[in-house]
């Protein structure tokens, strides 16, 4: 359980907590129980962090582009537009 919580980002503190529910085996099914709420809150926050950094990725390639734009203008007098319509 230690390996697997670490694995999947646990802390040590949310994996004792899961350690300690499974003193009986009655205490399998709430164990569980809350392992699986422990799975979907974690889930979630790599979802959430996977779709920000999706997010930021675009936003990157987008300044990329922008960028490798206006230095190509630079570069090349003929494609800057004249200086009335460069504002």
């Amino acid at each position: 359980m230690l390996l697997r919580g670490k694995r999947i980002g646990l802390s040590l503190q949310e994996i004792k907590g899961l350690l300690d529910m499974n003193e009986t085996p009655a205490d399998t099914a709430p164990q569980l129980t809350r392992y699986l709420a422990v799975l979907d809150e974690r889930r979630q926050s790599l979802q959430q962090q996977l779709d920000d950094l999706t997010q930021m990725i675009a936003d990157i390639d987008r300044q990329r582009r922008e960028a490798r734009r206006v230095l190509r203008n630079l570069q090349d007098p003929e494609t800057v537009p004249p200086k009335e319509y460069a504002r």
